[in-house]
This record gives structure tokens, sequence and C-alpha cells, in this order.
């Protein structure tokens, strides 16, 4: 079942993912070359998308960064983003499933807040960031050189307010800013809109602090489980470190300014590199 659209050549077969709202991921090549790329596929209807976005994405090299390829559309209403490969999210190394070279909670933690960093630099807020959108890959079996790739293009928004391809907020559940949760209507949870108003960079620090404990928690999230409750939990600004109190006080008081209800209260990225006693931790 090999199909090609544009450059973008794919099997219907190879599926290795899948995302909300229809989405699939699978393993293609581009221009026939050998080396394999992940092909996301989108409902086109679903797609806010220009071409000054595009190119961005597209001229974008940052080790931390995703890479985009491609994007093509075809007529049965489907879009198609080439995109670089990686062998497994964090989601997947937390459920024990990653098999590579070693790899260190801090050495996640600091790739990831480079990550990070690099966007906010660009004027660029994430503001989906969860273990599955947490990349790891290295560059063949022979080298041991990790790296950690912030991905998800679809919840991504510029400094003009425009969102990044495909608005799939409602798949970040428990990894919201209490800014970007309004509270419910009509016996429904909705959320920002994902144009017209700006969040600030704030957000992504909010996230960044509940992967920071995820990692070091082997999976546990600051606001607990069921992932349902952590909105409202959010909100009211009920979150439980203790498993790290003891343990590692300094990743527990950076954590707590992290996710902090007030985003005025959350350090800047540029603080949280700048945290010398936590980065200097044996983890």
């Amino acid at each position: 079942m090999a199909a090609k659209v544009g450059d973008i050549e794919f099997d219907r077969r190879q599926i290795i993912g899948w995302g909300p709202n229809g989405t699939v991921v699978l393993r293609g090549r581009l221009n026939g070359a050998q080396q394999p790329v992940a092909v996301k596929r989108y409902l086109t209807k679903q797609l806010k998308w220009n071409a000054s976005e595009f190119e961005l994405y597209r001229k974008e090299d940052h080790h931390n960064i995703l890479r985009l390829y491609d994007v093509t559309s075809d007529q049965s209403g489907f879009t198609y983003l080439a995109l670089e490969l990686c062998v497994c999210n964090l989601a997947d190394y937390l459920a024990g499933k990653y098999r590579g070279p070693t790899l260190s909670s801090r050495n996640i933690l600091l790739q990831t807040t480079q990550g990070v960093e690099h966007l906010h630099s660009l004027g660029i807020v994430h503001r989906g960031l969860k273990p599955n959108n947490v990349l790891i890959n290295w560059p063949n079996d022979e080298c041991d050189d990790i790296q950690i790739k912030l991905s998800d293009f679809g919840v991504m928004a510029n400094s003009s307010g425009d969102s990044w391809p495909c608005g799939d907020m409602a798949s970040v559940e428990g990894w919201l800013a209490p800014e970007q949760i309004k509270m419910p209507v009509g016996g429904g949870r909705t959320m920002e809109k994902t144009t017209g108003s700006l969040l600030p960079t704030s957000v992504d620090i909010f996230a960044l602090g509940c992967l920071f404990f995820c990692v070091l928690t082997s999976g546990q999230h600051p606001f607990g489980s069921p992932s349902y409750f952590r909105d409202q939990r959010a909100l009211a600004g009920n979150y439980e470190l203790a498993p790290l109190v003891q343990q590692m006080p300094v990743a527990a008081i950076l954590i707590e300014r992290m996710i902090q209800r007030d985003p005025d209260y959350r350090p800047s990225i540029q603080e949280v590199l700048a945290q010398s006693k936590f980065w200097s931790l044996d983890i």
C-alpha cells in the first residue's frame, strides 16, 4: 500500500503513532532518499497554516527542535508533514519502553529546557509541552550522542498570536497552565482559543516544571492522578511535591516556583537554566 504525495513517500501499513482528531504518523521517505522520515497526516480542514510559518520551521535546524522537511496535501482532504524520525518519546521512556544508550534525567531535562529557550528566543510559545511531545533520538546505533527534540507543531504559536498548523489542545489535558484553562461552561471544559491572544512564555515554564517532576519521579505528576482532575488542581494551586522534598529539596524548590498558579511568580527560561545548584545534582 505504498503511496506518494508530492515528494513524500509512505506506506499506509507502516503506522508508528497516532494523534488526536484522526492524526496518524507513518514511516516514509522524502524524494526517495534512504534516510527514513516520520510522515504525520492531518485532516486538512483542521490546519491553520501559511507560507511564512512553513518557511520558518523548514529553515529551523536547532538540535533540540524536531526538523520539518516538507509539507504537502492530496485531493482526499489530508495534509502530510515530513518530519525527522525519532526512536521514541518521553512517555515511552517513562513507561520503560526505551531501548538505547544510557540516558540521565539531567540530560533529558537540560536538552528539553534548551529547546524551550530556543523557541522563546524566536518569539515562539510551544503551549503544548508534555511527555508525548518530547522525542528521543540518536544518529545511529554506534553513536551515544542522544538528542532530545521538542515536537508537535500543532500547538505552537508565534508572537502574533497565530497558531501553528493544527490546534489539538484537547490532547494536552493535565499539562496546561492555569491561564490556559477556562472554568467549565455548560458541563464541559473549554480552553483558551489558539488564535487571537498570545499566551505568555510562562505557560511553557509551568508545563516544563510538570515535566521536571515527572522525569525525576519516574512518571508521577505534581497535580496527581487521574489526569482529568489535574486541571482543576492546577487552577486551585493544589500540587504535591512530597516525593522530592526529602530526596531532592533543590529540585522541589525550583519546580514549586515553575508551577505557581500566578505566572508572575514563575522564573523565565533563562532563570531556570541559571539554577546551578539544580543542574549540578547527580540525577
